[in-house]
């Protein structure tokens, strides 16, 4: 069939020259070649010649469609109804493949796999068939962590999301979709290549032993049995500052490292790792470094007792049990008045605040040598076949051939099983095997200081295969590769050596050297990298035009309960319930479980990776409409994209985000109509453009319930009617234009302070915060006390009077809306003679004075807390403003984030406006100014 179609491309004419098969081809391939060029200039000089009268006609029927509401429930569902666990509304899981133990994240499907399924394929995932293979005996430890119940003897991931057919009593477990189709193939034995009975049963440290919590960065690099790094661990930190670690990796030769583990166990110490303390630090934070780095001798010793006796790591064969705990050096300067700092906020300065991780910048590959110091290694790597792994000079040791990553990350491989060079009964490739590593749900696979090592990896391995030979033009009617097919490596290895001995050597040899070029395009942060993208990103414009949307998206991980499940993927993870904000236990409980959240976000960046990765896919393909695999667009909630560019980045917090460049269908027609000389049709494309902006750009609130007071007065008195309604029903955006704008100006938006919503009834101004806070008031008040009407309408519908059935009287339908009269003046003079009576005082004026760390941010901070219940309490809006924070200064005003006080007092202005007026005269209740003694 394929011969017809081939032939039928070809006049009958053509065909009776019988060209030979290779001619044909190339014949065919010119032809199309020509045909898409043909078309691709037609639609290039329709595109440039099309005039502004040619595309009236079209102009009035300009729409900008979007699809808000089926794309949100599209992404929704990926987000959250494939980790909500069945039956449970606040219990969520996610998904873990039962074959290859991988993470399912964003909008990849989840199948669901039949146990017998598995159990007609045993032998490709049986515990026997692995040990026949390897001719081992596999770790009885770690069997018992790959063993899923029902499922016994085979190697399995126990994480998979298990479930049963209520009807059928058929159980199914959770897989990937590579996994999902190689199970297809029936006729053969071997595993699906990311399986873990492929030489992937790796298995973690014993909890028994240690907790992946308890894991430090000190600990890792001692532990490792050999160690082509040097390890330099920095830590900052001051007065008002968290300690702050920054972590390097330096090359060594494996001439003086490898393989001296047992000399370093027998000194105690090891000179490749050192903790280094900078700058100026309190003498607490020092001690906690030093602490620190002193690691736990107890958990450090039956780590390294473990791993000797039980593990089976073979790096660990030859290495007799320590008898004292080995520790790294540490280096710092005497405490003198330069290097050390007053305690003065102990919660802030105790607490470690994360770290950084780098190499080397020599390290990054380059466009004339790749991953290695000289082009004349380069190409004899290239011949040999040496792949960089690691980041290593070699030496009488090992060599980069024989160097294996679980020897340099035990903690990682903790049986000595897994490794990239492991040989496999499906056969894989480096790269696939450093994506499995990221996508474990495995937590040791999540931590900084391997993702480091393993990106590097990658990176250079992508480097070294995307390496290009130049065949340069011909040289006397031979072509490079003709010479090439006939050098001997004798000869290269002759032309090497006389150029690392500064001589010029001629030949075919010497010309190949010169024509070996690395290429640096995989490494995201070389140049190489940022000139190719830019490039494609101006074709981009060039072909559709400027971008139609420029977008940011932030998701911030920051104490997410998302990373959580991450972290714990495969395993339940539930909500916190939502107790009285007055009880003592529950906040200890809400507290702890964000100490937790804050924790996983430390130690595991890469699920905070992951959840980025997840994230940016249901936005790409749910939110924007675009299909990663055909390349196309639907109509999501921006238009329909005709492609789009996306740059990644850290913020200073470390969280990463996006910038978008989008194209949508019909964009920039309606952008040009804009500037038309026809009336109408700009008008057309204004409304067009009005309409979209305002389907796109808008603001949703959440449907809570908010108590909300409309105070309605005439001359005699005033009517309070509380409205217990959703937000979208008793607010509304304010009409005042003037009002939004002054919101986003950075000096007026003090004056707004984020009131632009107006009760639709009194028109009081609120803003979103405000109706926040009224919203938690409501739900407590309402969970621990239920409300007059829920009363009320309990006993009608409970607890009807024997009077009220005898008469037949129906009861009054329930309510949420009732009216209360009491004189304004009536109601402040009942309060204010309610706090007299608890012995209040009019206004209180109060110095408060001491010294250093005695005190006065903690009594602040309490009378701030009580001011906050007190106005929650008797329902008054509590805002910025309420408990005023000001300051003489403006470093002391941010620590409470409030602001100076002759800003506050508007001092710098020629004149008030209404606005600021009101701030003082209705808003402030209680006036905070720090650093009096500034004051002249």
């Amino acid at each position: 069939q394929r011969k017809l179609q081939h032939d039928a491309t070809y006049s009958p004419a053509q065909r009776k020259l019988r060209y030979s098969p290779a001619q044909r081809k190339l014949e065919y391939i010119r032809q199309k070649s020509a045909s898409a060029q043909k078309i691709a200039n037609e639609q290039f000089c329709n595109r440039s010649t099309t005039t502004s009268t040619a595309s009236t006609p079209n102009q009035a029927d300009i729409n900008l469609p979007v699809e808000i509401r089926e794309s949100l429930k599209h992404a929704i569902k990926c987000d959250q109804k494939s980790m909500q666990v069945e039956g449970k509304v606040d219990a969520f899981c996610l998904p873990v493949c039962l074959i290859c133990d991988r993470v399912i994240i964003g909008c990849e499907t989840v199948h669901k796999l039949d146990k017998k399924v598995v159990l007609n394929a045993k032998t490709k995932f049986s515990v026997e068939s692995y040990n026949s293979f390897y001719d081992m005996e596999l770790n009885a430890e770690l069997i018992k962590q790959y063993e899923v119940a029902g499922l016994e003897g085979l190697l399995l991931s126990p994480r998979a999301t298990r479930t049963t057919n209520a009807s059928t009593g058929d159980v199914h477990f959770s897989t990937c979709g590579n996994c999902y189709n190689s199970m297809k193939d029936k006729g053969s034995d071997k595993p699906p290549r990311h399986a873990i009975a492929n030489g992937f049963a790796i298995g973690q440290v014993p909890t028994r032993i240690l907790k992946n919590e308890d894991i430090t960065e000190e600990m890792c690099a001692l532990l490792a049995p050999v160690r082509p790094y040097a390890y330099l661990f920095a830590y900052s930190a001051g007065a008002h500052k968290s300690i702050r670690g920054h972590y390097s990796f330096f090359e060594m030769d494996l001439t003086h490292t490898g393989s001296v583990m047992n000399y370093f166990l027998k000194i105690g110490t090891n000179p490749m790792v050192y903790v280094v303390l900078n700058g100026r630090m309190t003498p607490k934070q020092k001690e906690l470094v030093r602490q620190r780095a002193e690691l736990d001798t107890a958990k450090m010793m039956e780590l390294l007792e473990w791993f000797v006796t039980e593990s089976g790591h073979p790096a660990y064969a030859n290495v007799t049990p320590p008898s004292e705990c080995p520790q790294p050096v540490v280096m710092e300067d005497e405490e003198n008045a330069n290097n050390t700092d007053k305690e003065m906020d102990p919660e802030v300065e105790h607490t470690f605040a994360g770290a950084s991780y780098h190499f080397a910048s020599n390290h990054d590959p380059n466009v004339e040598t790749g991953v290695y110091e000289t082009n004349q290694q380069f190409v004899a790597s290239m011949l040999d076949r040496t792949m960089p792994t690691l980041l290593v000079s070699g030496g009488e040791y090992a060599n980069l051939k024989e160097l294996k990553l679980e020897n340099v990350t035990p903690l990682q491989f903790p049986f000595g099983q897994g490794g990239p060079k492991q040989p496999r009964r499906t056969r894989i490739s480096y790269l696939e095997c450093y994506k499995l590593y990221s996508r474990l749900s495995l937590k040791q696979f999540m931590r900084a200081d391997f993702l480091l090592v393993l990106n590097h990896m990658h990176g250079r391995l992508l480097s070294f295969n995307k390496a290009m030979i130049k065949c340069k033009s011909q040289n006397c009617g031979t072509t490079l590769a003709e010479k090439i097919s006939t050098l001997d490596i004798n000869d290269l290895n002759s032309a090497m050596m006389m150029i690392q001995t500064g001589q010029d050597p001629k030949g075919t040899a010497a010309e190949y050297i010169k024509t070996i070029k690395a290429s640096c395009e995989p490494i995201g942060h070389s140049a190489e990298a940022a000139k190719k993208n830019r490039r494609r990103h101006f074709a981009l414009c060039d072909y559709f035009g400027e971008s139609s949307l420029f977008v940011t998206t932030t998701p911030c991980d920051e104490c997410s309960f998302r990373v959580k499940v991450f972290v714990n993927a495969g395993e339940e993870q539930t909500l916190p319930s939502l107790g009285d904000l007055d009880d003592e236990d529950h906040i200890r409980q809400c507290y702890f479980d964000f100490e937790v959240r804050k924790r996983d976000r430390t130690l595991y960046p890469g699920a905070c990776s992951l959840v980025y990765q997840h994230l940016m896919q249901i936005v790409t393909e749910c939110l924007i409409g675009w299909n990663t695999k055909t390349k196309t667009g639907r109509v999501g909630v921006l238009g329909k994209p005709l492609a789009w560019s996306r740059t990644d980045e850290e913020q200073a917090r470390k969280t990463l985000h996006a910038h978008w460049q989008i194209w949508l269908e019909w964009f920039n027609a309606c952008r040009e109509a804009l500037f038309s000389d026809n009336e109408e049709e700009r008008k057309r494309a204004r409304d067009t453009f009005i309409e979209y902006v305002d389907s796109v750009i808008c603001a949703s609130y959440p449907d809570f319930t908010v108590a909300h007071v409309c105070e309605v007065s005439d001359e005699k008195e005033t009517t309070q009617i509380l409205r217990t309604q959703p937000v979208n029903e008793l607010f509304d955006e304010c009409k005042d234009k003037n009002i939004l704008r002054k919101a986003r100006h950075k000096d007026h938006c003090l004056a707004i302070n984020g009131e632009v919503l107006n009760c639709k009834e009194c028109g009081k101004a609120y803003s979103p915060k405000q109706c926040m806070e009224m919203a938690l008031a409501h739900w407590r008040q309402n969970s621990t006390n239920p409300s007059i009407e829920e009363r009320q309408q309990q006993g009608r519908s409970g607890h009807k009077n024997e009077e009220e059935e005898e008469e037949g009287e129906k009861p009054e339908p329930a309510t949420k809306t009732y009216i209360r009269r009491e004189n304004k003046d009536q109601k402040v003079n009942n309060l204010t003679k309610e706090l007299e009576e608890r012995g209040g005082f009019d206004q209180l004026l109060m110095l408060l004075t001491g010294g250093a760390g005695c005190g006065k941010s903690t009594s602040v901070e309490t009378a701030q807390e009580f001011a906050h219940k007190f106005c929650m309490a008797v329902a008054i809006a509590f805002n910025d403003y309420t408990f005023y924070f000001t300051s003489t200064t403006g470093s002391s005003a941010a620590i409470f984030g409030g602001s100076t006080i002759h800003g506050a007092a508007h001092l710098n202005r020629s004149r008030l406006d209404d606005k600021m007026r009101q701030v003082w005269r209705e808003d402030v209740k209680i006036l905070i100014i720090d650093e009096i003694s500034f004051f002249k």
